[in-house]
């Protein structure tokens, strides 16, 4: 210890000469912080190891409630708050873990790079117009009395961004790097009775220009706290490793352990044990000299173990203890996997098969803790993405919180570990006064996470640039690590990674790219494996066309994985001055400068609501393909594309739907398939001998075996929907004809049959359409080319909109402002009813749109709605797309209850609907309503057949499609969500709008790069006929 206070005053009189303080000085990285190990809790005796339980643990929590004084800057702070005696009795109190601006001091800022208005000149300090706000904790503790005679350590598993340590008044350490545990040994500060533990924590320091991620800057004691001890001579760290043979069935283990001696004093007699898959090892350990340690390796042949993947995480309790004298005296213990990383050519390997790593970026965020995940959502997390098929998560853009790593084992997903480092500029990736910093962070996160056979790879970071810092920690990853390989996403000199993660063919670092360029990757010779680490960005209502791009992916075998840019919103859950709750990002909470919306990017949204999105990733990713296996529908086809398991693993159901409502079920004896193979089993129903009047459809469902920690036995990991006579219009006849009059109101005319009526007004808008003397309809159907533009169309604000965007178009041909008037109005009578036609002409700065309308006015209320619409025009004709090509109708009040046969129940888009199966569903309208932070086009329902709005008492009106139509209903206006930028701004009407459409532009991916929906999935302008029939309910 006389060794590491020497060692404070050298490092603190280095950071005062240099005329810096320690957390601006990037030299100083740490003082008196111990070296990093893997993550381990530390047991009493071999069966409390063994049983892996954090509560059997010799450690004691420090979680709860601390004393806290918030200040702006650092030397506001109170003066020698640390000192005994001194009196926080009037400080706050403040739960620890937790981010402090969650807790009402200071504000979260949202910045996507380019650093949260740092001062470049003063550089490597941080000055911003925020301060460098600065939080002071305290609190009390005492030791259990088991431990004395033992070294007693503090382990902090998250502060961000810097603290300084005290203990009992006296300094104990120095720590910064946001994201990797920092432990101290406290042994010579303690006492018996109370003691006192205090720190002072900033919210930026040098290292922060190592930080800029794109997502909210928060800070504190973020991540849990605890207490530790061990012996005075302990096992301080292991690294346990398999190599399989070259059948990848038997296994060489190896365990290299590193024994600490804290004491003054040799030591000797001392044998590690290592304990796994039913051999125990020992091996003595040579005499220690005091203050220093010694490794010892351990290896056996281990025939055949059970092997880890992300299908099967097969584990094995691994304990290592310290035995003296025959006595043990410490174990420790973790959960060992036996498995092969290999890189054969651009191939990538797991257990000697190609695998495809179907993933997502996480970046740890709740909206109500900020970066404090707690146990429960955490695992509400991993197992969303299990149930969805993803199976490998990339950590963005830092190192997760311990215990993340254990559940991925535990779980099965495959990690992409990636170091805390992302910067811009000042030659950060250049300057040797950087090298250490770079080197440690990489060297730290590689020492905690070795065991966990969940990470598959280290990344070095994130849009950090390339030079040598970068290269220097891809050396210290392949110095200590041999059996994980490096990433990196930039593709340019020197290209030293193991893993090409980014760029193309030709260099470069981009990611967000069109489908050829994907392509032309996979078609060059890359030399090295290609792992797509961002794409798909799902900002707001988006994941169009992810099919196509995931069977790329697919495709080509050196092309190994693809990560979707990401899981979850960044959202902050806050509230208006009058208390109103909303989701917040970039610019609600005070940012001199911010990044507005482009927090929001999850496939789930911050709360983890399950959305339309999910489900489209878990139909790309889903590890089998079914289809018919010929005409005669008589034989189904199946790829199984699993990678280790054989398809008659798991369950197999099947549904046959009529008209889109159960008509049988039963269960599918799956075939014997292989991993990547094609095999067929017979169709479970008669599809030759099924009414052809009917719509048959057939859904397949490939389901859990058994129970898993992340689903229940029975949950669809695969479903697929096949057609068997294909569409059917569901058109009634009516049961009399005739019975409609004309009469003239004003301008008006009104038609009229014994049970229902609709008006014709002056504009040539039909409206009121009422049956029963009770009014359904307000207004419509009235035609309608616009939709709330989505963050993939570019926002309809000026500050969201890029004149590249499709929005940015759509406003420019004057398509929100449509001017519509009437041309002419022809009626004509028939034996059948009143046939009613009706054209307008709607101008736009960009072009006309010439409209027909023909009614056809039928007994009993019903009405056949024909629509022939065309738009053109110098600039509207040069549109890549329309907005949509559709109908809106107004609903009265009192119409809540909405279903539909169509794609559901999830909000579906020609794009994005392969998740989403065609039935019967129900719901209420605000159920249809999907209420992004930022509001835009939801709720659409593709496929649809026909649909109803009725109110409580059955009573109401159906649409029936001529041919498949989209639709949706809500409680807003298109130009209400189009205008609002927080949800706060929405106004919930009493009336239902309700969008009848032959067919909407598809999503695609344009929020994040140049990826609009595909050319098959837009609305060329030109001219479009369609129609569907209204009949009235519940009369």
């Amino acid at each position: 210890m006389r060794k590491a206070n020497f060692i404070v005053l050298s490092l603190i009189f280095v950071s005062a000469s240099l005329g810096s303080q320690l957390w601006e000085n990037p030299q100083i990285t740490q003082i008196n912080r111990e070296p990093a190990r893997a993550f381990s809790y530390q047991y009493e005796d071999i069966d409390s190891a063994s049983s892996l339980e954090s509560s059997k643990a010799v450690k004691k929590s420090l979680n709860g409630s601390w004393k806290f004084k918030w200040t702006k800057l650092p030397e506001q702070s109170p003066k020698r708050f640390y000192s005994q005696g001194y009196d926080v009795s009037g400080w706050d109190d403040i739960e620890v873990p937790s981010n402090w601006q969650m807790k009402g001091w200071g504000n979260p800022i949202y910045r996507n790079n380019r650093y949260l208005s740092f001062d470049s000149e003063a550089f490597p300090a941080v000055e911003t117009p925020y301060g460098n706000p600065t939080g002071c904790y305290r609190r009390t503790f005492t030791i259990p009395q088991s431990w004395q005679g033992r070294q007693i350590f503090v382990h902090f598993d998250g502060v961000e961004s810097a603290f300084e340590l005290w203990i009992n008044g006296e300094f104990a350490g120095y720590s910064q790097d946001s994201k990797l545990p920092a432990e101290f040994n406290l042994t010579e500060h303690i006492k018996d009775g109370e003691n006192t533990i205090a720190l002072r924590v900033f919210r930026w320091c040098d290292g922060s220009w190592l930080e800029d991620q794109d997502g909210f800057n928060l800070s504190g004691i973020y991540r849990d706290v605890w207490l530790f001890s061990m012996p005075e001579t302990a096992v301080w760290d292991y690294f346990a490793s398999a190599k399989l043979d070259k059948n990848h069935k038997d296994a060489e283990f190896s365990i290299e352990a590193k024994v600490r001696n804290f004491s003054d004093e040799s030591i000797k007699g001392l044998v590690v044990e290592c304990r796994i898959a039913g051999k125990t090892l020992r091996e003595e350990v040579p005499v220690i000299s005091g203050l220093d340690s010694r490794k010892v390796v351990l290896a056996a042949p281990i025939e055949n173990p059970d092997k880890w993947t992300a299908e099967s995480p097969n584990l094995y309790p691994l304990t290592v203890a310290l035995n003296k004298n025959g006595k043990t005296i410490q174990t420790a213990s973790t959960e060992f996997g036996f498995r092969e990383i290999e890189i054969k050519g651009e191939v990538f390997l797991v257990n000697g098969r190609p695998v495809k790593l179907k993933g997502v970026n996480r970046v740890e965020h709740d909206p109500v803790n900020g970066h404090y995940i707690t146990e429960e959502r955490l695992k509400r997390e991993l197992s969303l993405m299990k149930k969805y098929n993803i199976n490998c998560v990339r950590t963005a853009h830092f190192p997760s919180n311990s215990e993340f790593y254990s559940l991925c084992n535990r779980y099965g997903l495959y990690v992409i570990d990636e170091a805390n480092v992302e910067s811009f500029g000042h030659g950060i990736v250049t300057s040797p006064v950087w090298k250490n910093a770079h080197e440690k962070r990489m060297r730290r996160m590689i020492q905690r996470d070795k065991n966990h056979p969940s990470v598959i790879n280290w990344s070095v970071g994130n849009e950090a640039s390339n030079g040598p810092n970068m290269t220097a920690m891809h050396y210290i990853a392949k110095q200590m690590d041999s059996t994980r390989h490096t990433s990196y996403h930039f593709n340019t000199e020197p290209k030293v990674y193991d893993i090409i993660a980014g760029g193309n063919e030709n260099g470069g670092r981009g990611r967000y790219y069109d489908n050829k360029t994907f392509r032309q990757i996979g078609e060059a010779d890359m030399g090295k494996p290609y792992i797509r680490t961002e794409g798909a960005h799902g900002m707001g209502n988006a994941m169009g066309g992810l099919k196509e791009t995931v069977k790329i992916m697919e495709q080509y075998p050196g092309i190994a994985g693809f990560c979707i840019w990401d899981w979850v919103d960044q959202a902050i859950l806050t509230e208006t001055e009058d208390g109103r709750k909303y989701y917040g990002f970039g610019g609600d909470f005070g940012e001199v400068q911010h990044s507005a919306n482009f927090c929001l990017n999850g496939i789930v949204l911050a709360d983890l609501s399950v959305t339309g999105k999910l489900t489209e990733v878990g139909y790309c990713y889903q590890n089998a393909e079914i289809s018919w296996a010929d005409e005669s529908k008589a034989s189904i086809a199946i790829k199984n594309k699993n990678f280790f398991t054989n398809l008659n693993r798991f369950d197999g159901k099947w549904e046959l739907l009529k008209n889109g409502k159960p008509y049988k079920s039963g269960e599918l004896e799956l075939p014997k398939i292989p991993p990547q193979q094609t095999g067929e089993m017979k169709t479970p129903v008669d599809a030759a001998n099924l009414s052809k009047k009917e719509e048959w459809l057939l859904n397949v469902y490939i389901a859990l075996h058994e129970d898993k920690l992340w689903a229940d036995k029975g949950w669809p990991i695969v479903k697929e929907q096949l057609s068997i006579t294909g569409f059917r219009p569901e058109m009634r006849e009516p049961e009399q004809s005739g019975g409609w009059e004309v009469l003239q109101a004003g301008s008006d005319k009104v038609f009229k049959c014994s049970n229902a009526e609709i008006t014709l007004n002056k504009s040539g808008i039909f409206e009121n359409y009422r049956v029963n003397g009770k009014l359904i309809l307000k207004r419509g159907p009235k035609e309608d080319l616009w939709r709330a533009p989505t963050d993939n169309d570019g926002g309809y604000a000026k500050s969201q909109r890029s004149n590249k965007k499709y929005s940015a178009k759509w406003q420019k041909a004057g398509l929100d402002n449509i001017e519509w008037r009437l041309n002419n109005s022809e009626i004509t009578r028939s034996k059948d009813g009143l046939k009613v036609i009706v054209s307008r002409l709607g101008k736009c700065k960009g072009g006309i749109i010439h409209s027909k309308i023909t009614a056809s006015l039928m007994a009993g209320g019903l009405i056949d709605f024909q629509f022939d619409i065309r738009a053109s025009g110098d600039y509207i004709s040069k549109l890549p797309s329309l907005p949509k090509i559709g109908t809106e109708c107004i609903a009265a009040e009192g119409f809540e209850n909405f279903k539909w046969f169509g794609r559901g129940p999830q909000h579906n888009y020609s794009d994005r609907n392969n998740g989403t199966l065609a039935r019967v569903y129900s719901g209420t309208v605000d159920e249809q309503f999907v209420s992004f932070p930022v509001p835009q086009e939801n709720g659409n329902k593709t496929g649809v057949r026909w649909a109803s709005l009725i109110d409580g008492s059955g009573f109401g009106v159906k649409i029936i499609g001529k041919q498949m139509l989209e639709t949706s209903v809500a409680h807003y206006s298109d130009m209400n969500l189009s205008k609002a930028y927080h949800t706060y701004e929405l106004k919930r009407e009493p009336e239902v709008f309700w969008d009848i459409d032959l067919k909407q532009c598809g999503l695609g991916n344009a929020s994040c790069g140049n990826f609009p929906a595909l050319p098959q999935y837009r609305v060329k302008p030109g001219e479009y006929s369609f129609g569907y029939r209204i009949e009235p309910l519940g009369i």
